[in-house]
């Protein structure tokens, strides 16, 4: 297993790291024997779940109940919000500050002033694999969340409660039950409904549990009213000062049609004095948007074909390369999935070294890398391809199957 978190916070697994490599040993070998018997990757992918639960509880782990719980709506899962994020701080924030700096040099190329960002959008595309790619920086001004509705994060969610979404969607959902927009947003499958019949009101939605997400984990100071009226900031941290935001979203073709992927956010403050995008690359911390619960099933289908192609592997007839770039490929949309409510990491290295392993190899992961954190943040798939081969190490196993 990758040591990366366990070398920068020694006590992220309670003391246990020893015991949790042995279990992790364990159910590698289980996956592999699973693998060996022919086992379909939803048997596999439950089985893993169910263990990466089991250890949790058996930690006495907070929220136990939370690892290995699919998010997928055919798991019945709820939304919590239409956004969920990591935010990339403490033993991420290399991969956080990483991040940042591309954030920084996409923003620099772009037409704004200290007031305005006269250009809001950029786009980058690429082809790889034979499958078209893209990320798209939107820059959310002032003037553009003016002019989108996009207001105060703090109050969007009041506003929403102003709306009665089954309105909307009286001719699509006949006699459904009048609930409030936070119940309403539980259910995946209303919500993909929302996004295809009301894209507008969608994006008003999750850009509200977005900016509110991002509120809650870096407070901005509080503002406050001297004698005379005058507002300024109150205590609190000045670097999580916000007037704006960024969000960086990938896209990736399955099956021909590009899916969104995780996107990746930030903020900026504009002083008016000072470069909001200096400023940001100085202030301000980026967070990893997981992608959309009702997408995960589509994704998990797509990732299927790729495991078997994996599994299928002839080392007769195809190269080692021909093998490392289908786990490569498996990997990047897997942790882009994140199929587990928790535990999704873990899962996705139990999976990689028993496909690895099921072939002869035995995997070990070099010191610095965190593979799914190189998927997430990676931006276009080049960058995760590219750099794949060193994340890893495979050594052959003595006896093989």
């Amino acid at each position: 297993m990758s040591c990366y978190i366990y070398d920068r916070n020694p006590q992220k697994y309670g003391g246990h790291q020893e015991k949790w490599l042995k279990q992790s040993e364990t159910v590698v070998d289980q996956t592999v024997g699973m693998i060996a018997a022919g086992k379909t990757f939803q048997e596999i992918l439950t089985h893993m779940g169910q263990q990466r639960q089991q250890i949790a509880k058996d930690r006495d782990q907070k929220d136990w109940q939370m690892f290995g719980a699919f998010r997928s709506p055919s798991a019945n899962s709820e939304l919590e919000g239409t956004a969920q994020l990591t935010a990339l701080t403490f033993e991420y924030q290399e991969y956080g500050d990483r991040l940042l700096q591309i954030v920084y040099q996409n923003l620099k190329k772009m037409d704004y002033s200290l007031t305005d960002f006269k250009q809001q959008e950029m786009r980058l595309e690429e082809t790889y694999l034979g499958r078209k790619a893209s990320v798209t920086f939107d820059v959310y001004d002032h003037h553009r969340m003016a002019k989108e509705q996009l207001s105060d994060p703090q109050m969007i969610y009041q506003e929403l409660l102003k709306h009665d979404p089954f309105v909307i969607f009286s001719q699509q959902m006949q006699g459904a039950e009048k609930e409030k927009v936070n119940e309403f947003i539980k259910s995946p499958q209303r919500v993909r409904t929302l996004k295809q019949t009301q894209p507008d009101l969608y994006k008003y939605v999750k850009m509200a549990s977005i900016w509110t997400s991002i509120y809650s984990i870096f407070p901005s100071p509080r503002a406050t009213k001297d004698s005379d009226g005058m507002v300024s900031a109150g205590e609190g941290d000045r670097r999580n000062l916000k007037s704006g935001y960024v969000i960086a979203t990938p896209r990736f073709e399955v099956n021909g049609k590009l899916y969104a992927l995780s996107p990746l956010t930030t903020w900026f403050y504009m002083t008016f004095q000072t470069d909001p995008v200096d400023r940001m690359r100085e202030c301000s911390k980026m967070s990893v948007v997981h992608q959309d619960l009702f997408l995960v099933d589509e994704m998990l289908d797509e990732i299927t074909k790729v495991f078997q192609q994996a599994v299928q592997w002839d080392r007769k007839t195809e190269s080692l390369e021909t093998l490392k770039e289908r786990v490569a490929l498996l990997r990047y949309e897997y942790a882009h999935a994140m199929p587990f409510k928790r535990g999704s990491a873990a899962t996705g290295e139990w999976l990689e070294r028993a496909i690895y392993r099921h072939h002869g190899f035995e995997l070990t992961y070099k010191q610095d890398t965190l593979v799914d954190l190189e998927a997430l943040t990676a931006l276009l798939p080049s960058r995760f391809f590219s750099r794949y081969d060193q994340m890893i190490a495979l050594t052959p196993r003595s006896a093989s199957p």
